[in-house]
């Protein structure tokens, strides 16, 4: 038992509860940075879409070719997205 009234284990166990919190913290922060950075980007997609659909200028462009081949989808999809840029 030390004089402060702590014995080594608890010492030992508060200090390991601490280096646990930051290497907690520490890995956070590769998840977090890049989420945070994803949802400023889709933000301000959204935002940009929005200004186009209220100011009538949006444009869909037309499709390539290659989606008449995706699977199961692809001729019906292709059709639809064909007709609605004609």
């Amino acid at each position: 038992m030390r004089a402060d009234g702590q014995s080594e284990h608890e010492l030992v166990q508060r200090i390991a509860a601490r280096a646990m919190d930051v290497f907690v913290r520490i890995g956070l922060v590769p998840i977090v940075a890049p989420s945070a950075v994803l949802m400023s980007a889709v933000g301000d997609s959204v935002r940009q879409f929005i200004r186009n659909v209220q100011s009538n200028s949006l444009e869909i462009s037309a499709p390539s070719e290659s989606a008449a081949t995706w699977p199961v989808v692809g001729p019906t999809l292709h059709s639809m997205w064909h007709r609605s840029v004609a």
